[in-house]
């Protein structure tokens, strides 16, 4: 006898062969985002309710934030988790009514939570105000792949007393600009609106 594999570890080699894709582009793109910020950086994708943090790199400051590779965050807290469910309308269906607090800043709320994505859709951009750590925030922007996707976040994350209004403003355009830079590698062309 012998045994033939079925669909699904098909599917499951698809599946790892697109993370290994995604971290491969991202790597070195999120490496130079956290030296030219001088802060932490990570991508983000999701798993059902949570964010997974699927690599991160070190700010060269003394007082960093470090998150392992694979923890899990509640994604309605995560400013690289909103960005994904902003521009992925299936899932942030599936949003409970109620929603774990992390802080006291965290949105508690199903309804306030779509009302955020509306503006984060809007405008590229995601935070998470001390919402997941108190005294720590997130800027985060989407990655989208050569299907128009949106596959997974990036952030750049800090120590609240780090940043004043015109370094959050400088972080939103480097988030951004970096984010774009992946979904271009990735195979994604934006489609012009005009």
């Amino acid at each position: 006898g012998h045994f033939v594999l079925g669909s699904g570890f098909y599917f499951l080699g698809k599946s790892a062969e697109k993370r290994m894709k995604l971290n491969t582009v991202a790597g070195p793109l999120l490496e130079r985002l956290a030296k030219e910020s001088g802060e932490s950086t990570q991508l983000i994708t999701l798993h059902e309710n949570f964010a997974v943090i699927q690599m991160q790199f070190e700010t060269a400051n003394p007082i960093r934030l470090v998150a392992e590779s694979g923890t899990l965050l509640p994604a309605h807290c995560s400013a690289g988790a909103k960005v994904i469910l902003a521009n992925t309308p299936e899932l942030a269906d599936k949003i409970p009514e109620v929603l774990t607090g992390m802080t006291p800043n965290t949105i508690r709320a199903r309804d306030e939570l779509l009302k955020e994505l509306e503006t984060v859709r809007a405008n590229g951009i995601a935070y998470d105000s001390e919402e997941c750590i108190p005294g720590v925030s997130c800027i985060g922007a989407p990655v989208f792949n050569s299907d128009g996707k949106c596959i997974a976040g990036i952030d750049i994350m800090y120590p609240v007393y780090r940043a004043d209004a015109k370094k959050k403003k400088r972080f939103e355009k480097m988030a951004a600009k970096t984010a774009a830079e992946i979904s271009y590698s990735l195979g994604y062309r934006p489609v012009d609106k005009n």
